[in-house]
């Protein structure tokens, strides 16, 4: 009965360890099933920021500043800026090849817009009036065009980009050297577009191969101290602005302690005013400073100055000539100062009335003088004419005459006449008026004896009458009526035929434009049968 009991019992007894058992396997695995899916999740956000990296990195490689679709941009635009730079250099070698010895600036603005460089010349190119000239291609890349030395006498183009469409970067238009002793240089930085930029200085020993930078401060002036006297410095300046930077650099040497009298100094030359005699100029050239000068004329190239003193007159000057005068002690030579002669004064205009006016016609005579540059051996004459009621001139003629009839006026009538001539070497146009001047009335009627009617004669019923005039005028007449419009003009003793009694005859004189009163005879047969 135990050993059943016992039996039993451990039957129970290993059956509930086999229960516990399963159990704990069941256990496990839900243990490790809950394992695996913990790994796949944290597998899956992994490989979700992977790939989100990877994304950004594809976007950052290209967008960005240094993206592919930015650099591919920026490639094209830089061509395109290289295109228009290369357009406007074989613009300027064509005009260079004229052979003219100079560039005409007028031409070559011409020659971009009839290339396409530029749309319209009027509009996309702008005198900034320091010398220069913003140039805006069709790309809508601007350029700053400089003639040097100058519009004038350009022997050459200077092209720089400046910027694109309406952003255009700062200007440097110069940088002047305000002061200087033996251990500083003070300069003022002249720009244009510069608003609210920095300006980052920089200096070297102009044997030095590397720049040292001073300071960058958004002041345009700026001293560099602590340098070598009698020491030639290289100066850099750079202007930055949102639009972008632009650098500039000069050459200033440093005061030195060598006796004033070995310096030549800078300013000291004065120009009188130019005086003109026969189509020539003569400027008088002096100096305070006790130097030599010597000048030249359109240029500077050593080996062709001429010396001058003091007080000296330089002679036979035209027209847009340039004076370049500069002074000499020994070896060295001081800063070029120049003037440029130029006729500004119009030519005096005469206008005279020539012979006797007539009933429709006024001839004048034109005369013009200038006591500059002189005139050209062609000038040409326009010639204007109104009546002096009227407020507008009606230009009548342009030629090369300085005598004109005018015709095909009213006669009796008072006419102001004006007459422009161009023509001076300089290129300037003068003006004459005549105000005042009244044409003739042609003479009227037979109390003057102006007109004169025959005696009719008959033949077959009808009357024939002769009219002449003691004038120089021609007849018109009409037969019982006054009507304008229908006037029949006849012969200085012609006939009139075919009238029959009891007609009226009408005549007046006329010059073909005008006309006098009429006047007039009745044809009446009083002869008795």
């Amino acid at each position: 009965m135990k050993e059943q009991e016992t039996k039993i019992a451990g039957e129970k007894s290993v059956g509930k360890r086999t229960n516990k058992k399963n159990q704990n396997d069941t256990y496990g695995i839900c243990i490790k099933l809950k394992q695996y899916k913990g790994v796949t999740l944290v597998a899956l956000v992994v490989t979700i920021v992977v790939l989100l990296i990877l994304a950004g990195v594809s976007i950052a490689m290209l967008s960005g500043d240094n993206g592919l679709i930015t650099q591919t941009k920026n490639a094209s635009e830089e061509w395109k800026i290289a295109q228009d730079k290369e357009q406007l250099e074989l613009a300027k070698q064509t005009e260079i090849a004229k052979g003219k010895g100079y560039i005409d600036v007028d031409d070559y603005f011409q020659r971009l817009e009839d290339e396409g460089i530029v749309n319209d010349k009027d509009a996309d190119i702008v005198d900034n009036g320091d010398g220069s000239y913003d140039v805006t291609t069709g790309n809508g890349n601007t350029f700053e065009v400089t003639p040097i030395p100058d519009k004038e006498n350009a022997e050459d183009l200077e092209i720089d980009y400046v910027g694109q469409g309406e952003i255009v970067g700062p200007r440097i238009n110069k940088i002047e050297v305000t002061e200087k002793t033996k251990t500083s240089i003070s300069i003022e930085v002249v720009t244009r577009n510069a608003e609210g930029g920095n300006y980052t200085y920089s200096y070297k020993k102009a044997t030095d191969s590397s720049y040292t930078q001073a300071q960058t401060t958004t002041n345009n002036t700026y001293t560099f101290n602590g340098l070598e006297e009698n020491t030639e410095y290289n100066i850099k300046v750079k202007v930055e602005t949102a639009e972008g930077s632009i650098e500039k650099e000069i050459t200033v040497k440093t005061a030195s302690t060598k006796p004033p009298e070995e310096e030549v100094p800078v300013g000291t030359i004065t120009f009188g005013t130019a005086t003109w005699s026969g189509g020539k100029a003569s400027i008088q050239v002096s100096t305070t400073s006790g130097y030599e000068m010597e000048y030249q004329i359109n240029g500077t190239t050593e080996g062709s100055w001429t010396s001058i003193s003091n007080n000296g007159t330089i002679p036979n000057l035209t027209h847009n000539t340039t004076v370049n005068v500069r002074l000499v002690n020994g070896s060295k030579r001081g800063q070029v100062q120049s003037t440029k002669i130029q006729d500004t004064n119009k030519p005096t205009v005469t206008v005279t009335k020539q012979g006797e006016t007539t009933t429709n016609t006024i001839t004048v005579t034109v005369q013009a003088t200038d006591n500059e540059s002189g005139m050209t051996a062609s000038p040409t004459y326009t010639y204007f004419i109104k009546k002096t009621t009227e407020q507008n001139y009606t230009q009548k003629a342009s030629n090369a005459n300085n005598i004109y009839t005018f015709t095909g006026l009213d006669q009796g009538t008072s006419y102001d006449i004006k007459v422009e001539v161009q023509g001076d070497n300089a290129g300037n146009k003068g003006e004459g008026t005549l105000e005042n001047i009244t044409t003739g009335k042609v003479t009227g009627g037979t109390v003057e004896g102006a007109i004169t009617f025959g005696n009719p004669t008959w033949n077959a019923g009808q009357a024939s009458v002769t009219i002449s005039t003691n004038t120089s005028y021609k007849i018109e007449y009409q037969l019982n009526t006054t009507t304008e419009g229908s006037w029949t003009q006849i012969q200085n003793n012609g006939k009139i035929q075919n009238i029959p009694h009891n007609t009226t005859v009408y005549a007046r004189l006329t010059d073909g434009n005008n006309h006098g009163d009429y006047t007039s005879t009745n044809i009446q047969d009083t002869v008795n049968p």
